[in-house]
C-alpha cells in the first residue's frame, strides 16, 4: 500500500491494523522499510521481468528506449472545470 497505492505512511498503517495484517507503530514501520532496499530492489526487477510492458506508439519514440516513464496521476482540490 505504502509503495503501490500512494498511500502515506500513517494511512498505511491504519489500513494494517484494520485488517489485522499488522499492529507495528510508526517508527517501527519505518525502521523497516529503511532495511529492505534489498528485497524492494529483487523485487522491482522481478516486476519488471514478469511484465510485458506496451510502450504507447509515439513517433518521438522511434528507435529509441525509454529508459524510465512517469505515470503520475495529479490531484487538486475542487472541482474540475472544463476549458
Amino acid at each position: 500500500m505504502y509503495f503501490s497505492d500512494g498511500c502515506s505512511m500513517r494511512e498505511t498503517l491504519a489500513r494494517t491494523r484494520a485488517e489485522n495484517v499488522a499492529q507495528l507503530p510508526d517508527v517501527g514501520f519505518l525502521k523497516r522499510i529503511n532495511k529492505s532496499g534489498e528485497w524492494l530492489r529483487w523485487k522491482c526487477v522481478r516486476l519488471i521481468q514478469d511484465t510485458q510492458v506496451s510502450v504507447i506508439k509515439c513517433s518521438a519514440l522511434e528507435g529509441r528506449r525509454p529508459l524510465a516513464v512517469d505515470g503520475s496521476v495529479l490531484r487538486e482540490p475542487g472541482a474540475v472545470t472544463a476549458v
